[in-house]
Parts: structure tokens; sequence; C-alpha cells
């Protein structure tokens, strides 16, 4: 008798149970999909409804309905044999309520125990998961003693009541379910397809795939033209994206994670589309991977304008580097030039005070030598001092050259011819030393708008820093060539190199490696200047003990 009574207890509370999950699920697919749905406290409140009416099986049968606030079971259904307010609430440590306590720790089953009341009663119970309930089927073990037969009568009635209650409400609300959920699947189907966005799910067991219409869409495929299988998914993927998406499944699965991946698909028609797929996993109840669900989303137009959008910040900070740069090399141009007009202030007045006490000091020194008989000895330190002086006046002369203005008078000229000229002043030096020279001339060289003189001024002293570069021997070649829309002058040389150490530093008004009878160090800064002036600039190539390659680039026309 106890056997059939616990069996007909757990099949009442599990078909409860039942009706109330599929209620309640209706009501959570309604709500995330968008449809206005009766919400969790609707349905609830609908449950009671139904149970209050119910007022029991048996003498002493009834169901009870409850939830865990804290630490206390509160009952939802008004007890059947009227213990007061008080019995709503028990605490979850009490030894009362011993089924409703196990049914909302999730455990389901049946058991001999005490009631809310305190009575003894063989009750079966279920976890309503969903909504966080617990259900109790329950009847006192006094009841069950009395003869068998009048107890199998009232079970028997009240099952029959509760699957007919049960019958009519799910015929009556059936009907308005299905007719949400085409509504809603409809929504779904428009919703994803505005959205270019798909799900899917994967039978991990059966390997049976499944996708929305709007998935095939994605791919390129008619809706629902032929069965979705995994091993076609891979196909459509990018070969060279295949190998990490597979591999990404497979550690999904395996560690038992979501992932979210981008990649491409290649459509039937060729064109290559770019996805996001995200997925997560469903899980047994022993926690065991049994299927896969999962969207994508075709991300091709927002990938386009992230690589327009890359492309365009890299060009950006192009610009922006190369202006910084242009702002640099203004900066140190005006600094340099700064620098010269000072350094051209201070050595014309340099230049006025020199120039008449050297020429003093030379005359009066020309007069003793042709007026005074001296000794040999004497003639020599005499004639060395007039030396000394004209190399005070050269000095001078440069000082005062560093700071006369020019006229600025540019002209179109065969630079060739020039150079040739400025040859005549070098080629007796040059031969001297036995240094080799060789002219490479650019025939079709269009002549160059330049001022002539400081042209000439600019390529003498090039020649003559070579040929001070060699010692005895060597070679020295001068190389015309155009590149665009600029005339490019090399001079090179076999000699000594510039240390690197000092290749800054060329350019800087009086710096020089020369003694101090050979070089003020305002040639180069001087050329510097001049070239600068006509819009071009001078390289420089040089490797110690190897030689020396200057570049003079002057533009072919004025700008």
């Amino acid at each position: 008798m106890f056997e059939q009574e616990k069996n007909r207890l757990i099949e009442i509370v599990r078909s409860q149970k039942v009706l109330i999950e599929s209620i309640a699920r209706f009501d959570v697919r309604s709500s995330e999909k968008g449809i206005e749905g009766r919400g969790f406290a609707a349905t609830i409140s609908q449950i009671v409804e139904a149970h209050e009416s119910l007022k029991g099986f048996g003498e002493t049968g009834e169901f009870t309905l409850g939830r865990r606030e804290g630490d206390s079971i509160v009952f939802m259904l008004t007890h059947r044999h009227g213990t007061g307010e008080n019995s709503k609430w028990i605490p979850m440590k009490s030894d009362l309520a011993e089924p409703m306590r196990r049914a909302l720790s999730g455990q389901s089953g049946w058991i001999l125990g005490l009631d809310y009341r305190g009575e003894t009663v063989f009750a079966a119970y279920e976890p309503i998961e969903v909504l966080n309930l617990g259900l109790v089927a329950k009847i006192d073990l006094s009841e069950l003693r009395a003869p068998f037969i009048q107890s199998a009568v009232y079970a028997g009635c009240i099952a029959l009541i509760m699957i007919t209650l049960g019958s009519i409400y799910f015929v009556r609300s059936g009907s308005v379910l299905l007719r949400k959920l085409g509504k809603s699947e409809a929504d779904l189907a428009r919703a994803q397809k505005i959205a270019h966005f798909g799900s899917w799910s994967l039978d991990l067991k059966e390997n049976k795939l499944n996708w929305s219409d709007e998935v095939y869409r994605i791919f390129g495929l008619q809706p629902q033209e032929l069965d979705a299988t995994y091993d076609m998914f891979l196909g459509l993927v990018h070969p060279e994206d295949r190998e990490s998406v597979k591999q990404s499944v497979d550690e999904a699965i395996h560690l038992s994670k979501p992932y979210d991946i981008d990649h491409r698909i290649v459509l039937p028609d060729g064109i290559i589309r770019v996805v996001n797929e995200r997925s997560d996993l469903v899980f047994s109840e022993t926690g065991e991977p049994v299927s896969m669900m999962g969207t994508v989303l075709d991300i091709t137009e927002r990938k386009q304008a992230e690589e327009e959008l890359e492309k365009h910040r890299n060009h950006l900070e192009e610009v922006v580097a190369q202006r910084t740069h242009d702002l640099e090399a203004t900066q140190h141009r005006l600094v340099h030039s700064e620098k010269l007009g000072a350094i051209g202030k201070l050595s014309a007045s340099i230049a006025h005070e020199f120039n008449n006490p050297i020429f003093s000091i030379k005359s009066a020194l020309e007069e003793i030598s042709e007026d005074v008989e001296m000794d040999k000895g004497s003639a020599g330190l005499l004639d060395i001092a007039v030396k000394e002086c004209d190399r005070i006046a050269r000095l001078t002369r440069s000082l005062q050259d560093f700071n006369r203005p020019s006229l600025d008078i540019f002209e179109a000229i065969d630079i060739h011819k020039a150079i040739d000229e400025i040859l005549l002043l070098s080629r007796k030096n040059i031969k001297a030393k036995n240094i080799e020279l060789c002219l490479n001339y650019d025939k079709h060289l269009p002549e160059v708008e330049v001022v002539p003189d400081q042209f000439k001024q600019v390529v003498l002293n090039m020649l003559q820093n070579a040929e001070e570069a060699i010692d005895q021997g060597g070679s020295l070649t001068i190389t015309t060539e155009q590149v665009n829309s600029s005339a490019n002058i090399s001079i090179s040389d076999t000699g000594c190199g510039i240390p690197p150490d000092i290749m800054k530093n060329i350019f800087e008004p009086f710096f020089t490696t020369k003694s101090a009878v050979k070089g003020t160090g305002l040639g180069l800064s001087v050329c510097h200047g001049i070239v600068e002036l006509h819009g071009g600039e001078i390289k420089i190539d040089s490797r110690t003990n190897q030689g020396t390659t200057v570049t003079l680039v002057f533009p072919l026309r004025r700008n």
C-alpha cells in the first residue's frame, strides 16, 4: 500500500511540476523574444489561484508551494489545515516542513517526515528551478492507515480532477501559446534578416547542425535549400581561416568554454565576406556538453570601415611626422641663419677694424725691407712678418665675404662650363699631388638657374676640400646628373674621410679640422647657406680612410 501511495504522489507532483514549468518556460521565451508576456509574477499568481481552488485530496492530502526567502521557507498556498499565519513562515533549520526544505534545496523524491504542522506525512517533492520554487504533494500517514480501497478512491478522484483541470487549462492556453509562438518566430526571423544576424545549434551527440534562415543567406544560400552539416560549414570558411575556426570549436567543446571569433567565408559565387561567430555550450545534468548554440553576424562593412579608418590614421600619422620633420628642419635653418647673421655682423666689424692696421703694418715692413740693410736672418724674419700680414689680410677678406650681401641675380647657366672654369684655378694643385681627375658629365643636363658667382664659390670650396683631403695620388671625380627636377653635382675623393663624431658639426661657422694656417672654418657654413637659399641641399657620404662624396643638389628652376 505504501509503495503504491509513494508512486502516486510522485506521479502527481511530477505532473504538476511539468505543467507549471511549461507555463513558466513559455513566459520566459516570450520575454526573451521581445513579445509581451505575463512575467513570472503573473505566472505564479495564476498557479496559486488554480491551486487555491483545489482544497486537497483525501481527508488530509494537500499540495504546498513554497519559496525560500533568506533563511526561511515561505508557503504560498493557504494551508488546508488552517494552522494560522505563523505556519506560512518556517525557518530553514527547523525540523518542520522537511519535504519542502528538500525541494527548495534542489532535491526530488519522497520522504516520510514532518510537515509544517509537525505531523508525520508521506510526501513527494520536486524543485521548480525555473521559478526557484518547491512543490510538495503530501498526505498524513494516519490517513494511509485507513482502508486501502477508500484511499485508492480518493487518490483516483484527485488525480482525475488535477488531470482534468490541467487538460482544460492546457487546451485553453495552448492555442494562445501556439499563436504567440508562431508570431514570435516570425518576428525573430524578420529581425534576423534586417540585422543580417543568424542563429544556429549543433547537437554534439548526433552531429546535427540547424541553421536559421538568415545563416543560409549570410553564407549565400537559399534558406533551407539543403541540410546544414558541420563539414559543409567548414567548407564555406576561407581556406586560410579554416584551421583556426576548427581549433576554436574543438577548444570550446573540450575545455567547456564559449568562443567569440571573426573569420572570412567564401560564398558560392566566390565573394569573400567577414563574419563574427559567438557560441556557448549546453550541458546535461551530469555536466556533459550535449549541444552548442551560437550566432553569426555579417561584419564585412564594419571591417572595411575599420580598415579604411586605420589607413587614414596611418596616413595622418605620416603627415604629422613629415610636418614635424619639416618644422624641425625649418627651426634648425632659422637658428643656423640667426647664428650666421650674428657671426656675419661680428666678422664684418672685426674685418673693418683689422684692415687698416694690417695694411699699415705691411707697408711699414715693406719700407723697412727696401730702405734698411740687414743680415740674412733679419731679412728672413721680415719676410715672414710680411707673409703673415698677407695671411691676416686673406682672413679679413674671408670675413668680409662671409657677410657681404649677394645681388641674388639668378641666371640659367651651363654648369659644366662653370665647373670647367673653376677647374682652371684648381688643376695646378691637383696635378701637383698627382691626383687623377675624372669628369662624368650628363650631356643631356639642361641649364640650371643659379646665382653664378655663388654657384662657383660653392663648387670651388668643395673642390679645395676634396683636394686637401688627399695626400698624394688618389682620385677626384666630378659627376653631374638630372634627378627629377634637380641637378646633382657629386664631388668624390679618395681622401681621409670625415670622422663620424664630427659629421654633425661640419656646417657650424668656424668649425674646422684644418690648422689655423690652412682655414677659417667658414667655407662649409657659407656654402650651406648659399645652397639653401637656392632651394637645394648638400648631402655628404663619408667613410674614414676611404673617402668622401659631397652631392650638391640645385633645383633646375627657381621656385
